[in-house]
């Protein structure tokens, strides 16, 4: 496949832009994150940054050898750079919409910046949580990701829960129950305190409601 049509001069080549397919998808940022040593999600986006992740997203989703230098010259035709810039436009509100960059500190409740990757995020949906690779690289919207991060990571706690469940009942029989109350005396999770609160919100929830009902009169 060819992006552009060549003439008997190489300085009147222009880009074919009905040919072209432009995607950011996990690819594409994959393959800009490995070529600029740099992760999609830093702050600090300069220029080239903004065009080399345009390249990626042609290059990974057309047929064609396009080396990066090609691409800078294509730029030189006014109509392909500002067709660049609307590509850019799109990038940035696509990034707004992701909110990958901040973590709650569980003991203080403070954000703290997490510097992480696409490709780190790819691997661990495919390797870990058994992901359609195809899907994850290529058809996955980026407003997905947090969704299936977040059921990966409920899983995970989940599984671990449960080994640690059956873990203490396994080991109940042979051991002072009154010192070991509980399998979170065996081993404690970070996301304990976390069920807990939660646990004690639905409770406070269903007391309120139980009184609304209660007060109520019929007829």
């Amino acid at each position: 496949m060819k992006l552009f049509k060549k003439k008997k001069k190489r300085e009147e080549a222009r880009l074919d832009f009905s040919d072209v397919v432009i995607k950011l998808n996990v690819r594409s940022i994959c393959y800009y994150e490995t070529a600029r040593g740099r992760s999609f999600f830093s702050k600090d986006f300069e220029e080239e940054d903004m065009l080399f992740l345009v390249y990626a997203m042609i290059k990974e989703n057309n047929d064609i050898d396009l080396t990066f230098d090609g691409f800078l010259y294509m730029l030189e035709d006014e109509r392909v750079m500002n067709w660049c810039m609307l590509q850019l436009m799109f990038i940035q509100k696509e990034a707004m919409q992701l909110n990958l960059k901040k973590k709650e500190d569980a003991g203080s409740g403070e954000t703290t910046d997490v510097e992480v990757k696409m490709t780190d995020i790819a691997n661990y949906l495919i390797i870990k949580n058994k992901m359609d690779v195809r899907y994850v690289m290529n058809d996955m919207k980026l407003w997905e990701i947090s969704n299936y991060m977040e059921a990966a990571s409920a899983a995970y706690e989940e599984r671990l829960s449960e080994q640690r469940l059956w873990t203490y009942l396994t080991i109940l029989p042979n051991v002072d129950g009154k010192k070991l109350s509980g399998p979170e005396k065996l081993i404690k999770f970070p996301w304990d305190d976390k069920d807990d609160r939660k646990q004690k919100e639905f409770e406070k929830n269903a007391k309120a409601a139980m009184s609304f009902l209660g007060g109520r009169k019929d007829g």
